[in-house]
Formats: C-alpha cells, structure tokens, sequence
C-alpha cells in the first residue's frame, strides 16, 4: 500500500503528528463545554452525543453545524472502518486463499458482528458489560495499550524476520535526525528488535497496577 520512494519515517512523524495535534485540540474543546454544561468527565465516547446537542442549538446556525458534524463524524468512522477492512481482507485473501468477494463477505460480517453491539451501547436497549457500555469497554481495551503493543510487537517480528539489508533500504534515508542524535536505519532495526520485550513489561505492569 505504499509507494516506492516513501519515506516511511518522515511519513509517520507527520501522520502521529498531525493525529495527535488534532487530538489535543479537540479535546481541549470538548472538556471545555463538559465544565460549562457540568457533565462528568469520565463519559468516555458518550461525550460526542451528550455534549455536542447540547452545544449547537446554543451556536449560531446551530442546526446546519450539528448536521455537519455528525455527517462528518460518521464519515471519519466509516473511513477509518474501511481502512482496517481492506487491510484484513488482503490478510483473509493471502493467508486463506479466499477470493476477494468471500473475503469482503467474512471480514464486513465480522465487523457487523462487533459492531452491533457497540452500536446498542447508546440505544434505550442500552447494552453493558458489567454496568460499563459495551463501546467504552471496548474503546478502553483497546486504547489502553493495546494498538500500541500490537504495532511494536509488529515492528519486533519484522526486525527480527526480515533480512536487515531490505528493512534499511525501505526506510529511503541514510540517517533521521531527533535533536541532535543522529540514527541510522540498522540502529532503528536493532532498537525494533527489542521493544517488543519492553511494550509486554509494559503493558503487564500497567495491567498489574
């Protein structure tokens, strides 16, 4: 999925950038109508639906932006799901020789099969598991450690799988600069081949405490 002559490094720093400037603003944004309306602040996803109808009849155009909003919201959702999709397909297509429409039938009713569920968390249905909503159980299992262990276990398997010659070529740099250290691609490659064992310390002692 990515082209020849990418800079992979370059390329992540903008995209983890980016994401987390984006991020960082809006959330500012969002605790500060949590405060003016005195909602509490360990809602978790709940908030997009709690805290934005009630922020837009108070705007100007309020109904224009609170379509937009949600239109825009579930477009960066479905996006988002699409991009995964495509990923695990290609994955289905490899591994079980599947051909592409058995494979987008498996993998989009896997994703309806989970989906639901989160999708009911909000409803008058009101799913929980162990008085928690079913979505922030999930958002909180999966954003406490786990996308991030599962990408550096990645990284690990990949350092330690592929010939260190290609891994270096695939970077496109002689060198990438932090400060005033300076890295090479087979530095990077070594440091990958044991974070894995640091992300599990980690992620244990975090689950521990």
């Amino acid at each position: 999925y990515v082209p020849s002559g990418t800079n992979l490094i370059r390329s992540t720093a903008l995209i983890a950038g980016t994401n987390s400037g984006i991020s960082i603003v809006a959330g500012l944004m969002v605790f500060g109508f949590v405060f003016n309306f005195d909602l509490p602040t360990d809602a978790g996803s709940e908030l997009s639906f709690t805290v934005f109808p009630r922020v837009f009849p108070a705007l100007p155009a309020g109904e224009f932006l609170a379509v937009a909003f949600f239109v825009l919201l579930f477009v960066a959702g479905f996006t988002s799901c699409l991009g995964g999709a495509v990923v695990v397909m290609a994955a289905a297509r490899d591994e079980l020789h599947l051909s592409r429409r058995v494979a987008a039938r498996w993998v989009v009713g896997v994703i309806v099969l989970l989906g639901v569920p989160s999708a009911l968390s909000f409803t008058s249905v009101g799913l929980e598991v162990a008085g928690e909503p079913f979505l922030d159980r999930v958002d909180r299992l999966t954003g406490s450690g786990v996308v991030v262990v599962l990408g550096l276990l990645g990284a690990g398997l990949l350092a330690r799988r592929l010939p260190t010659r290609n891994l270096a070529a695939s970077f496109d740099c002689d060198e990438w600069r932090l400060g005033p250290v300076r890295l090479g691609p087979r530095t990077l490659i070594g440091w990958a081949a044991i974070l894995p064992v640091l992300a599990a310390a980690s992620y244990v002692v975090a689950a521990v405490l």
